[in-house]
């Protein structure tokens, strides 16, 4: 996938921007984030994203380059989103 970040690795930003989120002392909706983390959670459970190397996401995307940059644009949307709320 040339030089861009893996899907697991930017899906790692994302788990840390939420913890970052919920961390902090009188953070305002956090109900609302935990939900939207547990979502994400979930989604990235679903897809494979931090499974074996053999059988995660970027593996299974290898030649599907297109699509893996569809998922990365999604993904730095999120953490632009997320980067801004901390």
């Amino acid at each position: 996938m040339n030089n861009m970040a893996s899907i697991r690795d930017t899906c790692k930003n994302c788990n840390l921007l939420f913890a970052k989120i919920l961390n902090k002392p009188h953070a305002a909706g956090t109900d609302t984030i935990e939900a939207l983390h547990e979502r994400f959670k979930a989604w990235t459970w679903y897809l494979g994203v931090f499974a074996d190397e053999n059988l995660s996401l970027d593996t299974r995307l290898k030649y599907s380059e297109s699509i893996a940059q569809i998922i990365q644009q999604f993904l730095q949307i999120a953490v632009q989103a997320l980067d801004g709320g901390s």
